[in-house]
């Protein structure tokens, strides 16, 4: 298990900075679900609405591993 994988645990909240490995763009890693196989992903930027969420992405844990890294 690497560094990245233990915050990919059921019910998680890590809110941390993970970086896109293609184009480097950051992302924050908001929430896993209660299986610890899909996790919620959206920008950095702030968004000071009660509809931040709407801007978000439901990942694999697959693709996330493949795609994203933790930003060092």
């Amino acid at each position: 298990m690497n560094e990245f994988e233990k915050f990919l645990v059921p019910y998680g909240v890590p809110n941390i900075i993970i970086v896109n490995k293609v184009n480097n763009e950051e992302s924050v890693l908001y929430a896993v679900d209660s299986k610890g196989e899909n996790a919620l992903i959206g920008s950095v930027q702030m968004k000071n609405t009660k509809d931040w969420f709407k801007d978000c992405e439901l990942v694999t844990k697959k693709m996330l591993l493949e795609k994203f890294r933790l930003r060092m």
